[in-house]
């Protein structure tokens, strides 16, 4: 009020220089805004340290459980591939087993066919 300011902001060096406002004031104003600073700024500005590196702290655990997890889902993913290729020459080995089989069974059922008709054009002429 005694600067005949409407905006903190304004205080300025060319509102403090006049005649009206004496050394004593100024100190007493200085006392007030040191204590405003010590009391309430310090005391908030602290705290809000404190919360940042507690943040910090859990953001760097949460990056290792996150690398830990990944690990573990990579290993996973190659046993996956391991029990799927496994899977892919077991099917392998039975097909071709399978096809042997097969072509054993046609192998002698044509032979059979093929002599039943050798056997049949003989006893027609």
């Amino acid at each position: 009020q005694e600067l005949n300011v409407t905006n903190p902001h304004h205080i300025q060096a060319c509102f403090l220089n006049r005649r009206s406002v004496t050394k004593e004031k100024l100190i007493g104003w200085l006392e007030t805004v040191c204590y405003i600073l010590d009391s309430f700024s310090v005391p908030l500005l602290k705290n809000a340290v404190r919360k940042i590196d507690d943040a910090t702290e859990r953001i760097d655990e949460l990056q290792k459980e996150k690398i830990v997890d990944q690990q573990t889902i990579i290993k996973l993913q190659e046993q996956v591939v391991k029990k799927n290729c496994d899977e892919l020459n077991d099917l392998k080995s039975t097909v071709q087993t399978e096809m042997k089989s097969y072509s054993s069974v046609v192998q002698k059922t044509c032979s059979s066919a093929f002599i039943d008709e050798k056997d049949r054009s003989c006893c027609q002429k």
